[in-house]
């Protein structure tokens, strides 16, 4: 069984935890794009600039038809408190995101640890005497919590995707040419970020071999310890 299979098996046991943990965070992305989309308007009324409806971006008047109803003395005041009510709903899904999260990544590590060690139980005895035990305290150990941590960096990338494409489709809709703007400026630091991901994960490599001849060695240590004392 391949890594990818071993892991997707255990995802597909927690479904809505993942769903639920995707549209927290496009939720929260979206409250972020509300509240920070409403700002240019209220600095304009602020400044006394009057917002011109015909040469405003179609989302921009999308967002303030909701307010033509409101008498123009108490708009602003309106338009500030649903700026603070998007605020307040955004770090209230980021604050569910993280106990979410939380909660299915202690599920996911006691599902794998509990199979891995259900594994360990049904094996007989010439496989450990194949497998040194600080390799298995390893397994066990951070390789467990870094298999969890990286399916929990997919759901982050997934989310970030999906608020991405909204975030793009807005800036379109407002100007094409901030959009290409944009898009230059995300493609060039997404190519300098992947720069450092990728020497990471030669540098993690090199950690991951060096834990493991370490805990095989501590292992070992304490084993020859225990055995001269017990002579």
């Amino acid at each position: 069984m391949s890594t990818k299979e071993f892991i997707l098996r255990f995802i597909r046991r927690y479904p809505f935890h993942i769903i639920g943990n995707i549209i927290l965070g496009f939720a929260g992305g979206l409250f972020n794009g509300v509240n920070t989309a409403l700002i240019v308007p209220i600095i304009l009324i602020i400044s006394g600039q009057k917002i011109e409806p015909k040469g405003s971006p179609p989302i921009i008047n999308f967002l303030l038809s909701p307010f033509e109803g409101v008498p123009e003395d108490y708009r602003l005041v309106v338009m500030l408190l649903v700026v603070i009510l998007t605020i307040i709903l955004k770090n209230l899904t980021i604050y569910l995101k993280s106990l979410l999260s939380v909660a299915f990544s202690r599920r996911l590590t006691n599902s794998i640890k509990s199979e891995m060690f259900q594994t360990l139980m049904d094996s007989d005895l010439d496989f450990f005497t194949k497998v040194k035990v600080g390799d298995l305290t390893k397994r066990l150990g951070s390789d467990t919590a870094q298999c969890t941590a990286t399916v929990n960096a997919y759901i982050n990338l997934i989310t970030q995707l999906i608020t991405v494409l909204l975030f793009v489709s807005i800036l379109i809709s407002i100007s094409w040419e901030l959009t290409l703007i944009s898009t230059l400026l995300v493609t060039l630091i997404a190519g300098i970020n992947q720069l450092f991901i990728l020497r990471s994960k030669k540098f993690g490599s090199l950690l991951n071999r060096a834990q493991k001849t370490y805990a095989i060695k501590v292992i070992e240590a304490l084993s020859g310890i225990r055995l001269i004392k017990s002579v």
